[in-house]
């Protein structure tokens, strides 16, 4: 069969001796001339496309050019076109035309060179004339090929993890970021205003660019010309907007998503799959298919060419078609439904059974899928060995795994499955979790991203010090600014973060710059407030699935004092409450300074609610799916809509 699927197609000889002399070509002059030996390749590539076996030595030669330059992003790229380059011949679905780099779209047809296009036109019309037809491929051979080609990309990832070292020089790879973001921009609007071509340094770019927030940035660039951003803030046309609502006032964002910060969220991804196989060298995790459990793949068109959404729907229609669902679950006809409830059901009854091996997703919604999913199966075995037991990875990110982390644990009991963290957000793909949890995410130092860092107790002053890669310390609380390919400069994305490792730069997110709890003077941040309901849940002996708290105000006759909503598997009791005061006055000074004698704070008041009481009201406001998150600091209001929400259950 693999013969036949590789014979499938006669290679014409003229195409065949052509792609050779560009292949000895671009080997003859990669030392001297590497720019000339990529244009080669890339004339080769497009000549090679309708052939799977001369389309899989492109590829090959243009991974091993990528690795002769220490082209990070070259590589990583190659990486993933060689898992995908034999089926896409195989099947005839391939971007005809595209010249096969990493620095453009893999799945983006391109205008064919007039010598190249005689060339392939005289290729077919010898095929016709000697009745060399092309039979339709089957299913059956479709699936061997991603099969094979699943097997090899896996060697070769595999082989890419091992091997590559870390960036030795942090501050220098950052700078060279930083430099590289203003040279591209130096042109736009943005990079007049701002005296682009006078930076040289992280301090000329520093002493020019002031901290903006989205409110700002829309003032001074984007609401003007909104939905068409063209060479406003980032050269050409903006085609994405990320629909982001946050977790704190509900309102959509249009975060913008350039051509190339969907390529550096790709590379991203793969840097999840890249720290497993590191550290699982006998993985087989490409042998299976990888379920994105996102949001909405809906998209509004909000001018011709120019569309808005969630940032899963935005990868979902840049998912490269011809990679197919032997690669990718869900299936286009589950991943369109726009009725959440309904999606999440239909998932949980068909999930079963697909050879999943890795699954990505916001613990919170992971949890409501699972629990469908057992409700399914009518199996007294709630362990997710049951329903994918070739299950490797489960990748997280969005909100802090702590309170999650025991029910993860019994799910995983009997699995080979391993948990891992992404930092990913609207606004770029930030950093991954490279050693085990708890010891930090890697900073993606070279990835389309360059951060700075302002000391969490300096923020609400005019002009707080902002530090770099170059100038940070450990163990300081600090609001994370990033400057992105997407055209976000020196943008405060709100969160908290705190390095663990100066080295290799790692980070602990610390929370949300708007979830810290100082109604008091109190100063509790979110990571705080999370360990301490995780750690009181551990020593009453229940599970949380989520919460939120507020701060009641006291009043001539009370003490205010701080109410939570927690959502918990089991009977709590009454020392749910007490288990958390103790544990924030563990961690938090002033917070166990104020709750002495009852005198600025009184005891914290817990409610419990039934599970599915938080999915529920998420839905109930619009705010259901995969990319959603509970807002863990809320009003008392809000408390009261979601208890509210459990009575009505």
């Amino acid at each position: 069969m693999i013969g036949n699927l590789l014979r499938r197609r006669p290679l014409p000889e003229a195409i065949g001796q052509q792609t050779d002399d560009l292949l000895r070509s671009a080997v003859g002059v990669r030392g001297s001339d590497s720019e000339a030996a990529w244009g080669l390749l890339e004339d080769a590539h497009v000549l090679s496309q309708p052939w799977v076996r001369p389309h899989v030595r492109v590829h090959i030669a243009m991974l091993s050019l990528g690795w002769s330059q220490r082209d990070r992003a070259e590589i990583v790229g190659q990486l993933g076109r060689l898992i995908v380059a034999g089926p896409g011949s195989a099947t005839g679905r391939y971007p005809v035309g595209n010249i096969g780099r990493a620095t453009v779209s893999a799945f983006e047809p391109m205008p064919i060179r007039d010598d190249l296009s005689q060339l392939l036109d005289h290729a077919g019309e010898e095929s016709s004339s000697d009745g060399t037809h092309e039979p339709a491929p089957s299913t059956q051979d479709g699936a061997v090929l991603y099969k094979i080609t699943g097997w090899f990309g896996g060697l070769a990832l595999k082989s890419y993890a091992r091997r590559r070292k870390p960036i030795s020089d942090p501050a220098a790879a950052q700078q060279q970021q930083l430099l590289k973001l203003v040279r591209t921009a130096e042109d736009t609007r943005f990079g007049h205003d701002h005296d682009f071509s006078g930076i040289d340094s992280v301090a000329d770019y520093q002493s020019r660019v002031p901290i903006r927030s989205f409110d700002e940035f829309w003032t001074d660039y984007w609401s003007e010309p909104f939905p068409t951003l063209n060479n406003v803030t980032w050269p050409g046309t903006i085609r994405y907007f990320a629909r982001s609502s946050g977790t704190t006032t509900g309102e959509s964002k249009h975060i913008p998503c350039s051509d190339e910060i969907i390529k550096a969220n790709n590379r991203g991804g793969l840097e999840v799959l890249l720290s497993h196989l590191a550290n699982n060298p006998k993985s087989k995790v490409s042998a299976g298919r990888t379920f994105l459990f996102g949001g909405s793949p809906a998209l509004d068109e909000l001018a011709p060419g120019v569309f808005a959404g969630e940032l899963s729907g935005i990868a979902a229609r840049e998912t490269i078609s011809w990679a197919g669902t032997d690669r990718y679950y869900p299936p286009p006809e589950l991943a369109a439904i726009t009725d959440w409830n309904d999606k999440v059901e239909r998932f949980a009854q068909d999930c079963v059974g697909k050879n999943i091996r890795t699954i990505s997703g916001v613990p919170t919604w992971l949890q409501v899928l699972f629990d469908q999913a057992f409700e399914t199966a009518d199996s007294d075995d709630r362990r997710l060995v049951s329903l994918f037991p070739d299950l490797e990875l489960i990748a997280h990110g969005g909100i802090n795994f702590e309170p999650y982390h025991d029910a993860f644990t019994d799910l995983l009991e009997g699995s080979h499955a391993e948990l891992r963290e992404a930092y990913a957000a609207s606004e770029g793909f930030i950093a991954v979790a490279d050693r085990s949890p708890g010891e930090g995410l890697k900073l993606l130092l070279d990835n389309g991203l360059f951060y700075e860092f302002i000391e969490a107790d300096q923020l609400d002053q005019p002009n707080p010090k902002r530090h770099w890669i170059g100038n940070v310390e450990l163990d300081t609380d600090y609001a994370l600014i990033i400057t992105s390919c997407a055209g976000l400069w020196s943008y405060a994305i709100g969160d908290l973060v705190r390095f663990v490792d100066l080295e290799t730069p790692r980070i602990l997110v610390a929370g949300r710059v708007s979830h810290t709890l100082s109604t008091f003077g109190e100063h509790i941040t979110g990571e705080q407030l999370e360990i301490a309901v995780a750690t009181a849940a551990r020593t009453v002996g229940v599970h949380v699935n989520d919460f939120a708290v507020a701060s009641i105000l006291g009043t001539t006759s009370a003490v205010g004092h701080h109410r939570y909503v927690i959502e918990a598997t089991g009977d709590p009791g009454v020392d749910l409450a007490a288990a958390t005061d103790n544990s924030l006055a563990q961690q938090n000074a002033d917070y166990r300074t104020k709750r002495a004698d009852d005198i600025v704070i009184s005891a914290p008041e817990v409610r419990t609610v039934p599970n599915g009481t938080f999915a529920t009201w998420m839905t109930a406001n619009g705010q259901a799916g995969g990319q959603r998150k509970v807002p863990r600091v809320t009003t008392p209001e809000q408390l009261d809509h979601i208890t509210h929400t459990a009575t009505e259950a």
